[in-house]
This record gives C-alpha cells, sequence and structure tokens, in this order.
C-alpha cells in the first residue's frame, strides 16, 4: 500500500523467519553461538521456544536474554513450564514476553512500568528518565563509590540489553519502545498509573483518578481547561507529566490547575507549550523533586522554587539541566 501511494512499481514482501533462522536467532541471544549444536536437549528446548514465540524476533529476542541467565537445563525446564505461557490476553505473543518482565528484578520491574507513562512511539531521553526514577526513590545505592545517576544508567542498560529498550536514530541518548513491549508494560502497570489522552472523559474516571499516583496527559489542544478542572480529584499525584502535541493553541501561563494542593507531587513535567510563566503557588509542592519545562518559553521560575528543598533537577529545555544544590 505505501509503494502505491509513493507511486513506487516495485514491492518486498516481509515474510516470517524460517525455524532455522528463528532458532538460530535465539540461540546467539541465549547462548552466544549461532545454534545448539553442542546440545540436542537445549536444541530441543530452542525449537519449543520458536514455536511459542511465533517466530517473531522481537520475542526471541527477549526471552533468548532471559533464558542466557539461566545457566543449566533444570533453569531452562522450570521456565518452560511456567503457568504463564498458558495466558490468553488477546496476543499472541504478550505472554512470551511478560516471561521476561517477571524475570527482572523488583526494583527493575518499578522502573520498567514507570515507563507505561509515556505513549506509544514517543522517544523519550536516557538521562531524563533516570533523573526521573531519582526522583521517584526507585534507585537507591547498596555502593557509596558508585553514584545515583551511573546506578541508574546501568539499571537503564540491563533493559535495553533486554529489549525492551530500543534505540532511536534521532539521537545517541534517545530510546523507544516496541509497540508490543508497550502493550506489556501497559498490561501490568495497574491502577496507580494513567496515560491520559485528549478523547478520554476525565469526569467518568473521577473515581480511578483519586487512586492514580502517576499520571501522564497527552494532548492537542492546551488550552483545555475543564480537562485541568476535572484533574482536581487526583489528589494523591506523584508524578504529573503533559504535553501538548500543536504548540500552536498553547495558553501563555502554566495554568494554576496544574499546581493543585499535591502534598505527594514529586514529579512536574510541561512540555511542547509556549508558557512563559510559573505561577506563585508552585511553591506550596514541597515534595517535589524534577521541574521540567522542555520546548517552552520559560526562561525564569519563582523565587519561591528556592525554598523547595527536596528539589533535584530543574530542567528548562530539551539540552540544558541544573542540578540543585551542586
Amino acid at each position: 500500500m505505501v509503494a502505491s501511494v509513493m507511486d513506487y512499481i516495485q514491492s518486498y514482501s516481509l515474510k516470517l523467519f524460517s525455524d532455522e533462522e528463528a532458532l538460530s536467532l535465539f540461540a546467539q541471544h541465549a547462548s552466544g553461538k549461532q545454534s545448539f549444536n553442542i546440545s540436542r536437549i537445549l536444541k530441543l528446548h530452542g525449537e519449543d521456544i520458536v514455536k511459542k514465540c511465533g517466530r517473531l524476533p522481537l520475542a526471541l529476542k527477549t526471552l533468548g536474554r532471559v533464558f542466557r541467565t539461566k545457566l543449566n537445563v533444570e533453569e531452562w525446564e522450570e521456565l518452560l513450564e511456567r503457568e504463564i505461557w498458558d495466558l490468553d490476553n488477546g496476543s499472541e505473543f504478550l505472554p512470551t514476553l511478560m516471561l521476561s518482565y517477571y524475570d527482572l528484578s523488583p526494583h527493575l520491574k518499578q522502573m520498567f512500568v514507570y515507563c507505561c507513562l509515556f505513549p506509544k512511539v514517543y522517544i523519550f531521553d536516557k538521562d531524563e528518565l533516570v533523573l526521573l526514577w531519582m526522583a521517584q526513590g526507585f534507585v537507591y545505592l547498596s555502593d557509596r563509590n558508585k553514584s545515583m545517576e551511573n546506578f541508574g544508567r546501568g539499571c537503564f542498560e540491563e533493559l535495553v540489553s533486554r529489549s525492551f529498550f530500543q534505540h532511536s536514530n534521532r539521537g545517541k541518548s534517545r530510546y523507544a519502545m516496541h509497540d508490543l513491549i508497550h502493550d506489556m508494560v501497559s498490561s501490568v502497570s495497574g491502577e496507580f498509573f494513567l496515560l491520559l489522552g485528549d478523547k478520554m472523559d476525565v469526569y467518568n474516571k473521577h473515581g480511578a483518578l483519586e487512586k492514580i499516583h502517576h499520571l501522564s496527559f497527552i494532548h492537542d489542544e492546551y488550552n483545555t481547561y475543564n480537562k485541568y478542572k476535572g484533574l482536581q480529584s487526583a489528589r494523591h499525584l506523584r508524578t504529573f507529566l503533559a504535553a501538548s502535541v500543536n504548540v500552536s493553541h498553547a495558553r501563555k501561563k502554566v495554568p494554576k490547575e496544574l499546581v493543585p494542593q499535591q502534598k505527594f507531587l514529586r514529579v512536574l513535567s510541561i512540555a511542547n507549550c509556549s508558557v512563559n510563566e510559573v505561577p506563585q503557588s508552585i511553591g506550596s509542592l514541597k515534595h517535589l523533586r524534577y521541574l521540567n519545562f522542555p520546548n517552552t518559553g520559560i526562561t525564569c521560575i519563582p523565587e519561591i522554587v528556592g525554598d523547595l528543598h527536596n528539589l533535584q533537577s530543574l530542567l528548562l529545555s530539551d539540552y540544558y539541566a541544573l542540578p540543585i544544590g551542586l
């Protein structure tokens, strides 16, 4: 269809891997070798996994990384016998990806689940995500010789190695999630996370909003007063991420509705809006750790921000970060 629209005569039919190609790809990620020829048992298990994955490259790569951490046949068999293979989530491949999620350590799980606040095809920055993790208290240190930033980057790289994140061609530190990975993280995010869009009725979610801890609001027009007014019932927020797709409709001030009396708010980010003023009421957010205004007209902030003693980072653009206290 794309070739037809572009008036291009010749097109290429994309096909699934053959069984041999799929097994080879899985072997590369599970053992670092091109095949399982040295082990008949592992080869049989590998062939079984290829069938379960439907020869989908993403699932093969992701599961390969999981099985690579298992050192013997017994551990492979234990994974293959888990009940998760029998789950029916409306997707042929989701159970195979879920296995890779359940294999994560607890702190990596909460870091990964936090990414459900990003919409599909969203390009995010590695260092910015680490700062968000730090603001939520997900990054902790067991080695005092290692900084929190380096520990967070190490966690990020481990998620990359498991194919949860993929490099973007928009920059060295830019990443994205595959659609199926996004479906998976959305399915495990639970009732404390909400990705809100223009077409969603806030008032119908009144009960749900009272439980929400982390909220992302991606909308076409920034001047959506009723939307913000409807969000006032979300009084337990730790995260509020807001971004406008259509900058031409942006307001000139950060609406006061964006700075309610939030006792627990740790992250406040407003992006892609031509706002140029921050209200004084931001001084009431005593637990705020992360304040971000990328791609906006804001060049200064109220002096009262100096009273936010828990603030760890302030970002006024995509490329400028000010670590508080340094």
